[in-house]
């Protein structure tokens, strides 16, 4: 999953300042405001390129902007993965991506004629590496509304031999994973623990995806108890097993398997 996020406590003092620093961050107008369950409604205070404004239970807001608009981003990132220069047109990419793109790069074996799939995507820089390293087929996939982008970040990158292999599809963790047969020899998730709201939906759909000897690869950085929690959780079905640490980008990289296959 992935967004600009602005968190404030809901306060009017700062939920004015939110308000302020979203007008400025504002480069599109024709998002519209999408209804999620929980979400904190502020009628015609929401600016029109917000995605959601969200109220936790600690009464903080989180202001998500939509990602997947063209005007949204203008700059550009350059990679260089698996022997190619990789553009991707957001200028920005998590570091949990980049840390997982580098540790599949020296171990191929986990990527060369599987089948992956890609959990919250954002900019499709790993499912476009693991295209580049062999996989047999990939499944990209995020939210609705960040396909595009992702597309078109595909088409720009990978010759039209390897993007066959490639399809982006939209998963919306928790609603609609059952339209994915759980047939994946890995499943991919790079920044994809960041949102406690977001976890339970998250364990559901690695329930459904994460079978027999699928292994499940994930890359983040552990800055809070709320991280540390998702993987205790984690730890009562699955084994956890810390991999690789990235001491640069301070992010770690674990492989989860079910407790049973070895």
């Amino acid at each position: 999953m992935s967004g600009y996020c602005i968190q404030v406590y809901s306060t009017p003092m700062h939920i004015m300042c939110a308000y302020f620093l979203s007008c400025i961050c504002s480069v599109a107008a024709d998002c519209e405001v999408k209804s999620w369950d929980n979400i904190f409604k502020m009628d015609s205070h929401v600016p029109n390129h917000v995605c959601t404004i969200k109220q936790h239970q600690t009464n903080a807001l989180t202001l998500i902007y939509r990602d997947g608009n063209d005007k949204l981003q203008k700059s550009e990132r350059t990679f260089q993965f698996a022997g190619k220069r990789i553009t991707l047109q957001q200028n920005w990419a998590d570091m949990g991506a980049i840390s997982l793109c580098e540790y599949l790069e020296g171990n191929t074996q986990l990527v060369k004629e599987k089948k992956l799939l890609e959990l919250g995507a954002g900019t499709g820089l790993v499912g476009i590496v693991v295209a580049l390293l062999g996989a047999k087929t990939i499944d990209i996939t995020e939210r609705q509304f960040v396909l595009r982008s992702i597309k078109r970040n595909v088409k720009n990158n990978l010759p039209l031999d390897v993007s066959t292999k490639v399809f982006v599809k939209e998963l919306d963790w928790g609603k609609n994973y059952q339209h994915f047969q759980p047939i994946y020899d890995v499943i991919l998730g790079a920044d994809v623990i960041y949102d406690v709201d977001t976890f339970p939906l998250l364990l559901q759909t690695i329930h459904h995806l994460v079978k027999s000897k699928t292994i499940l690869l994930l890359a983040n950085r552990i800055r809070y108890e709320r991280d540390t929690n998702f993987f205790n959780q984690l730890k009562s079905f699955y084994k956890v097993t810390l991999v690789h640490y990235d001491k640069t980008r301070d992010v770690r990289v674990y492989v989860v398997k079910i407790k049973q296959y070895k």
